[in-house]
């Protein structure tokens, strides 16, 4: 996470703001479900309905961090599309050039 931030300061990345904000909020919540976790292996909940909010939540975290991640695969898939696109327009003008530019050997 923090090799993605100091990345995408420094301007090493190709990504746009919008998935870096949902990489940094996925890594984010994966800490935050990963301390939860080793909390609840140390403590022993007494009342019921805390131990209930307790792993609702833990059990909302994760499914949260699969959604992030599967608007980001998105995003990554768009952003794909769009350089493919751009790459055959590039492509298709320069074999334009190509026909439109007279042969050399035809002579004069």
């Amino acid at each position: 996470m923090v090799y993605q931030a100091l990345s995408y300061a420094r301007g090493r990345q190709i990504i746009t703001r919008r998935q870096f904000g949902l990489r940094m909020a996925t890594g984010f919540l994966l800490l935050v479900t990963i301390v939860l976790m080793f909390y609840a292996a140390v403590v022993h909940f007494t009342n019921p309905i805390v131990a209930l909010i307790f792993w609702t939540i833990l059990t909302l975290l994760p499914l949260a961090v699969v959604i992030l991640a599967w608007l980001d695969l998105r995003q990554v898939a768009r952003m794909k599309h769009e350089r493919q696109a751009e790459l055959y327009r590039n492509l298709a003008s320069l074999e334009q050039e190509l026909r439109n530019k007279p042969d050399k050997r035809d002579g004069p």
